[in-house]
């Protein structure tokens, strides 16, 4: 079972443009060793089944990183230099100790705990699927889920800088700098209809029926704090899309703050359908908005070399066809950097 967490370990850095120690092997010492083998580039492409210039390439971008050349090119063939065979030398003595510690590498990635960044906004169906999909993995990856509550900027920051595995937020501003970010990658997991919440004593709470939205202008509100900027933002834009300043009555923290605000007479404030759950003994009336339906989108944003298994499970397992409910629209994967 995870646990909640406001402080962060120091994460393992993904490596640049990609590339992993498997990568580094693969493409580089693997191709150099079989060129060493064989006697000659072509022979060596034919065992490693990538064409010849494929793996001339490769060997000579490899040769560029050490700083020197491992073959010299000849009519007669290829020859290895005097660095380049004291490089193989050291390189075949240590080539399996190597591997058996890229193996290692690996499972100690598989077994590490996962950070779960969240803001406090967010549908609690999303936490108590990703606890379920872990406790799921338990027999094959060590290690406990840790949730770490921030809002969704510091969330992206932290994903960013590899100090997050990955985080739920809801879905930034398009001129938000994290939006174009090429090193992110988001995946929409909720999308949920906003509803008004009025007061009993409010005149738009003694009839039924949908509120139209200019019957909210002048109309006194209640809001989620700044410091949560994109639900904040997202909320205020919404009202003026639909010409209607908001009367800012009363800012909250969280959205149970926000609806005791509303039960107190405070104002009306719009909250997610899913935020009902559970209040109706405090005597709000809820009624849905008139027109098209708008949605708050909740996405999961990750690092796009972040290759956990559990991420990709948890992906899986928030899908429209595995939560249906927590979808007013189609699950979609947004690369948000094109």
């Amino acid at each position: 079972m995870g646990s909640a967490s406001n402080s962060l370990p120091l994460r393992p850095q993904h490596t640049g443009a990609g590339i992993t120690l498997d990568y580094l092997i693969s493409r580089n010492l693997k191709y150099v060793l079989a060129v060493d083998e064989k006697g000659s580039f072509t022979a060596a492409a034919k065992t490693c089944y990538v064409s010849q210039p494929a793996l001339s390439k490769s060997v000579q971008e490899f040769e560029k990183v050490l700083g020197f050349p491992i073959f010299m090119r000849t009519p007669q063939g290829i020859i290895k230099t005097a660095q380049g065979s004291a490089f193989l030398q050291r390189v075949r003595k240590g080539f399996h100790q190597l591997l058996a510690a890229v193996e290692w590498v690996e499972t100690a990635r598989e077994n590490r705990d996962f950070l779960l960044g969240t803001t406090p906004h967010v549908n609690p169906r999303l936490i108590s699927t990703a606890r379920s999909v872990f406790d799921e993995m338990a027999a094959k990856v060590k290690g406990k889920l840790e949730i770490y509550t921030a809002p969704s900027q510091e969330l992206l920051a932290k994903v960013e800088a590899c100090r997050l595995d990955a985080a739920f937020i809801h879905l930034p501003p398009a001129d938000q700098p994290y939006f174009h970010k090429p090193q992110l990658q988001f995946v929409t997991v909720a999308t949920e209809r906003l509803a008004v919440a009025l007061p009993p004593s409010h005149a738009l709470a003694q009839r039924h029926g949908p509120v139209n939205w200019q019957e909210l202008r002048r109309q006194p509100m209640v809001i989620i704090s700044k410091n949560y900027a994109y639900l904040h933002n997202f909320i205020v834009s919404v009202c003026r899309r639909h010409g209607i300043e908001p009367e800012l009555q009363s800012d909250a923290m969280h959205m149970p703050q926000a609806i005791d605000l509303v039960g107190a007479g405070i104002g009306f404030a719009l909250i997610r359908e899913c935020d009902r759950r559970g209040i109706g003994a405090r005597r709000i009336r809820f009624r849905q908005l008139a027109g098209d339906p708008v949605q708050l989108e909740t996405l999961m944003a990750y690092h796009r070399e972040n290759r956990a298994p559990f991420l990709f499970a948890l992906i899986a397992a928030l899908s429209p066809g595995k939560h249906p409910s927590l979808f007013s629209s189609r699950n979609r994967c947004l690369n948000l950097s094109a």
